[in-house]
């Protein structure tokens, strides 16, 4: 016979059934002015939420690059120049060893780091600290370029040297460009820009006696060097 069919259940065990419901209920929230040891379980993520989490946590880490266009240009790379500062004393070769042209060449760079240079050509008093302008470089190759009056091309006229600087930087050749064509050229360099410039000595000039013993005692002078006289007369 089922006695709680007629009776219902003890008043003791519907208090007991009902204080444990509520302590089920109740017992996650966190007691008042204090921590609860209770942690509540976080609720189940979507299968969205899942697949976003999954995708995160394979992805490689973005770069700027992959979030922001690069605008930026890779900057040109020119190519090393060699440093053609100096002073340089040399000369065009017409007929090398018997037709040459002495010049003098000083390059150097402006205070905006340009360069910059004069030529002079002993041989000539008006070619003396003469500009020199249109420089072009490129690695160890040079041009520049100077103006002078020319009895065949008329005032003004331009002059061109093209030239190449040795590995060692001591030596500077190339071609001279001019009316005739291009005449080959050659430099040595003797010191840097600033440095003293060579002394020009001119040969001196002495008048001869009747039977010319002067002439004779220069010629005697060195008889291990080539000579040549050159006789001049106004007849």
């Amino acid at each position: 016979m089922n006695f709680w069919k007629y009776f219902g259940p003890p008043a003791s065990l519907v208090t007991i059934v009902l204080v444990s419901f509520a302590t089920i209920a109740c017992g996650s929230a966190p007691a008042a002015g204090g921590d609860s040891d209770v942690v509540a379980a976080p609720a189940p993520a979507t299968t969205e939420q899942a697949a976003d989490q999954s995708a995160s946590d394979t992805a490689p880490p973005k770069r700027v690059r992959d979030t922001e266009a690069d605008t930026t240009a890779s900057p040109a790379v020119d190519l090393p120049s060699a440093d053609f500062a100096g002073l340089y004393q040399g000369a065009i070769l017409y007929r090398p060893g018997s037709t040459e042209l002495e010049i003098l060449v000083e390059l150097g760079a402006t205070a905006g780091g340009e360069l910059a240079g004069t030529l002079d050509m002993p041989a000539y008093p008006d070619v003396t600290f003469k500009p020199l302008e249109n420089f072009r470089v490129e690695g160890r190759e040079i041009s520049f370029s100077y103006r002078h009056d020319s009895e065949i091309r008329g005032p003004d006229a331009l002059f061109a040297f093209e030239g190449e600087l040795s590995a060692d930087g001591q030596t500077l050749s190339g071609e001279f460009l001019e009316t005739r064509g291009r005449i080959p050229f050659e430099l040595q360099r003797i010191g840097d820009p600033g440095a003293p410039r060579p002394e020009l000595i001119p040969q001196p000039v002495t008048d001869l006696s009747a039977g010319a013993a002067e002439l004779r005692d220069a010629f005697n002078a060195h008889p291990d060097h080539a000579r040549l006289v050159i006789l001049l007369s106004p007849t």
